[in-house]
C-alpha cells in the first residue's frame, strides 16, 4: 500500500502532510501541506515542484499521479467559510501549471483514475458522474445522475464503475456504454465503502 511504501522510502527531510501519493514508478511522492502540494524525488530527497492551492482550498482529500508521472490530480476539500466548494485540480509537473480546474459539489466529491491513465471519473453531491481526459483536462462525457456518493471504485479493466450512496444503494455503471447496469438497495443506512 502507499502508506507502507511511504514509510520505507520517504527521506527524513520531507514535511508532514495531510495526504500523499506515490507515483507508479515509485520515484516521486506528493504531499499536501498547509497551502500547497509539494512533489519530491524519492531517489534524491530533493523537492521537484511546489503546487500552490487555490484560496479557500487547503486540504486535498485525494492526490494521484498520472500513470506516466507527468501530471498530478487532486480533489480539494471545502472549508467551513465556503461550504460545497470542492474542486478537481490537475497540474503539469514540468512547469507547475494548472490545466484542470473544475468545480465539484459537497463534502463527498471523489475521483478515480482509469487503469490506463487516459481518463478519470468524478462523482459528487450534485449527483453527477463525469469523465475527464487526463491529458487535456477536458470533460469527455457525463454518465448520468446518481444518489449522493459515499464511495467510488473502478474495476481493474476500467470498464465498470461502482458507487455506494447515502440511500443505502450500490450502483454499477458500464463505462463503455455509459449506462447504469444495476442498482442494488438493501443497506439499512448509507453505504460507507465499496470494493470491486
Amino acid at each position: 500500500s502507499q502508506g507502507s511504501l511511504a514509510a520505507n522510502i520517504l527521506p527524513d527531510n520531507l514535511p508532514k502532510g495531510k495526504s500523499f501519493a506515490v507515483s507508479a514508478d515509485e520515484r516521486r511522492v506528493a504531499i499536501n501541506t498547509a497551502n500547497h502540494i509539494s512533489v519530491w524525488s524519492v531517489e534524491t530527497g530533493e523537492q521537484i515542484a511546489e503546487l500552490t492551492l487555490p484560496k479557500r482550498q487547503t486540504h486535498a482529500k485525494r492526490i494521484e499521479f498520472s500513470m506516466d508521472g507527468s501530471g498530478l490530480f487532486a480533489v480539494m476539500d471545502w472549508r467551513r467559510d465556503s461550504p460545497g466548494s470542492a474542486k478537481l485540480l490537475g497540474w503539469r509537473l514540468r512547469d507547475g501549471q494548472t490545466f484542470l480546474d473544475a468545480a465539484l459539489h459537497g463534502t463527498r466529491a471523489a475521483f478515480r483514475m482509469s487503469p490506463d491513465g487516459v481518463s478519470l471519473v468524478t462523482a459528487d453531491d450534485a449527483h453527477q458522474i463525469q469523465i475527464w481526459d487526463t491529458g487535456t483536462g477536458s470533460p469527455t462525457g457525463v454518465l448520468g445522475e446518481a444518489p449522493r456518493l459515499t464511495d467510488l471504485r473502478m474495476s481493474t479493466d476500467g470498464k465498470i464503475l461502482l458507487l455506494g450512496d447515502m440511500e443505502g444503494g450500490v450502483s454499477t455503471w458500464n463505462l463503455d456504454s455509459g449506462q447504469l447496469e444495476m442498482r442494488y438497495v438493501g443497506a439499512a443506512s448509507h453505504v460507507t465503502s465499496v470494493a470491486i
